[in-house]
């Protein structure tokens, strides 16, 4: 009987662990590569689908024209580096509506559901300039 409960315990105790492990490593290469100078500028990405194969592609395309998306909240908003040049020739193309480099309104993709505003709260919140 101890020994189950020990076991649960365990089992807990790794699940933390495994939790607290996966958000470290999500979350700590992103902020320390915004502040990493040899990098493009970070840039918040809206998509403007709803389709999440569009949405690959439109990462895809980013990333294969020198851009890196680091992180997602489908199927809006996308977050990672890409050089000002770059996003300006990135606009119009699958499905990409702007690029910002800057605070983003949360009202501007209100209407793509409560999944894009988190996106665009974590930009402004973790990566946006000015927001240390």
């Amino acid at each position: 009987m101890g020994e189950i409960i020990l076991g649960n315990k365990m089992k807990k105790i790794w699940k933390y662990i495994s939790i607290g492990l996966i958000i470290c490593g999500f979350t700590l290469p992103l902020k320390v590569r915004a502040n990493d100078e040899k990098h493009t500028p970070n840039a918040c990405i809206i998509i403007s689908t709803e389709d999440l194969d569009m949405m690959k592609k439109a990462v895809e395309y980013v990333n294969q024209q020198g851009g890196e998306v680091v992180h997602i909240f489908p199927t809006h908003v996308a977050i990672g580096y890409v050089s000002k040049e770059l996003g300006l020739s990135l606009i119009g193309k699958y499905t990409i509506e702007n690029v910002y480099y800057q605070y983003v309104d949360p009202n501007l993709v209100k209407r793509y559901g409560e999944q894009a505003v988190s996106g665009v709260n974590s930009w402004n919140a973790n990566f946006a300039p000015g927001t240390d």
